[in-house]
């Protein structure tokens, strides 16, 4: 199967959903590792679906080993993913790497996946911390992926709650459902016992997030009134 056809069965997927309820995108990673001959091969394949299918193909993710490829090898790509339309995110500093964390800033994806080691405390710098707070950009926060493989020494200990206290944007996720054996329930609940956040901070934590996902904002603002009806039924409750 190439990678065509994969990206195809996904959205014919998608599209034959009978559920409804679930809003669906899909972006696409380019993994560092595979080197520049894969990384064209699957941005082809991905601008096609783009062309075909623009409300659910909306993004383009760097991610793999971060101890493999160079960023500067994929620049090109992702800067032709974004000026074809599409959001960017990518794996940050899941290792210390200073050189690659200032190019990655320099070149203001619209997400950040981790973000591992840029506090000062955490193998980053302070020079790097201020650049990554100044920048606004959201930050993927997965606590139980980054402490199974081991770049967290614990819940306690993770890097979430620095963004958190100063407002940086932030959004829970899983990484890998099944590879981390978690859910988003439970990542949530993981980082409400571990940081001491209050019902009302969960939930505002996860209604700003829909402000940082690539739907359109028709969907986001239809997102935010489903939030809205929940809450109102979960306070009457």
């Amino acid at each position: 199967m190439s990678k065509a056809q994969y990206i195809q069965a996904m959205v014919d997927a998608i599209q034959n959903s009978t559920d409804g309820q679930i809003l669906v995108k899909l972006m696409v990673s380019l993994d560092r590792q595979q080197g520049q001959e894969s990384a064209s091969e699957t941005l082809d394949a991905v601008l096609t679906a783009h062309s075909q299918n623009p409300k659910l193909i909306v993004g383009l993710d760097l991610s793999g080993d971060p101890m493999k490829g160079s960023l500067t090898d994929y620049l090109p790509s992702l800067a032709h993913a974004r000026n074809a339309g599409l959001k960017i995110s990518i794996h940050c500093a899941e290792i210390p790497n200073p050189d690659e964390v200032e190019k990655i800033l320099d070149f203001h994806p619209d997400r950040l996946g981790h973000c591992t080691c840029i506090h000062p405390l955490y193998g980053g710098s302070q020079e790097l911390w201020i650049k990554l707070l100044n920048s606004h950009i959201p930050v993927e926060l997965c606590l139980t992926s980054n402490v199974k493989c081991g770049t967290a020494e614990s819940y306690k200990k993770h890097h979430f709650i620095h963004l958190f206290s100063v407002k940086h944007p932030v959004v829970l996720a899983t990484d890998d459902k099944g590879v981390f054996s978690t859910s988003l329930s439970e990542e949530y609940m993981l980082t409400a016992d571990s940081h001491g956040l209050s019902r009302e901070q969960l939930w505002q934590m996860a209604l700003s997030s829909i402000d940082y996902t690539f739907a359109s904002e028709e969907e986001k603002n239809q997102l935010k009134d489903m939030f809205l009806q929940i809450k109102q039924l979960s306070d009457v409750q």
